[in-house]
């Protein structure tokens, strides 16, 4: 019921990195730090918890067993490929095909 509660007014990025929870993800931060780890933990300001994480910055390669990565500081997340088959995308997709229909001129 708790985490239920915390979604409420979740956009849909962090419902998508919630669905992502367990796999492997590439977080680049803003200064051109990348960060590749296992996604654990997802927060609505999408302050993001990973483990087994490798952290590269422009001069050094750095592993840690858990970082904990505030939103604010995140450029880009990039997702596992089938996450393109998650029933969130699936209806936001469905949503916008309603829409496009919708705004179609008329001939």
């Amino acid at each position: 019921m708790a985490k239920a509660a915390a979604n409420v007014g979740s956009g849909i990025p962090v419902k998508l990195l919630e669905e992502s929870i367990g796999h492997m993800v590439v977080v680049e931060l803003d200064r051109g730090i990348i960060v590749r780890g296992r996604l654990m933990s997802v927060e609505t300001c999408m302050n993001l918890v990973l483990e087994d994480v490798v952290m590269k910055d422009t001069t050094e390669v750095r592993r840690f067993p858990e970082i904990i990565i505030r939103g604010n500081l995140i450029l880009y997340v990039i997702i596992p490929g089938k996450m393109k088959y998650s029933p969130l995308l699936q209806k936001v997709n469905d949503i916008v095909a309603q829409r496009a229909e919708h705004f179609k001129l008329k001939n």
